[in-house]
C-alpha cells in the first residue's frame, strides 16, 4: 500500500510532470472525482509524489536495516522538494496538506493543526496519517 501526499490552496500551483526517464519529485491535479477532494475547502487540489511514484519516497526508510545510502538520499532529494514546493506555495497564500494511505482518502481526517515547514523535515521522517496541516503565509518583518 502506498502514501499519497494532498495539496490544496486557494491560488493556482504549478504542475511538475513526472519523467520515466528521469524519477524524481512531481505533482498533479488531482481528479476532479478524488474524494480527497473534501478534505480541503479550496478547488485546487494536486497530488505530489517522490522519486517512488508515490508518496512513500517522501518518508526515510525507517524500516529497511541497514538503510541503503543511495536510496536514503533520494528520500531526503524528494523531501526537500516537497517542503520547498510547498514554501512556493505559502508564499502566495494558505496552503493544506494531507496524507493517508493509498484508499483512505474518503476517510475523515484523525486531527487538524496549524503547521511550519518544520513539519516536513526530520531524519527519520515520517508523515502523519490523516491529519490536516495547515501553512499559513509566513510575513517577513522588515526592520
Amino acid at each position: 500500500m502506498c502514501v499519497c501526499v494532498h495539496l490544496s490552496a486557494p491560488a493556482s500551483l504549478q504542475l511538475v510532470p513526472w519523467r520515466d526517464e528521469a524519477p524524481a519529485f512531481h505533482v498533479r491535479e488531482a481528479a476532479p472525482d478524488d474524494p480527497v477532494r473534501a478534505h480541503f475547502a479550496w478547488p485546487n487540489v494536486y497530488s505530489a509524489g517522490a522519486h517512488e511514484k508515490c508518496g512513500c519516497g517522501f518518508e526515510s526508510d525507517v524500516w529497511t536495516d541497514p538503510v541503503d545510502p543511495a536510496d536514503a538520499e533520494l528520500r531526503r532529494t524528494s523531501l526537500a522538494s516537497l517542503r520547498r514546493y510547498v514554501a512556493d506555495a505559502i508564499r502566495l497564500g494558505p496552503a493544506q496538506l494531507f496524507v493517508c494511505w493509498d484508499g483512505d482518502q474518503a476517510l475523515p481526517a484523525t486531527g487538524r493543526r496549524t503547521a511550519t515547514l518544520d513539519a516536513l523535515d526530520g531524519d527519520p521522517f515520517e508523515f502523519e496519517q490523516r491529519t490536516l496541516l495547515d501553512f499559513r503565509v509566513r510575513l517577513q518583518v522588515v526592520r
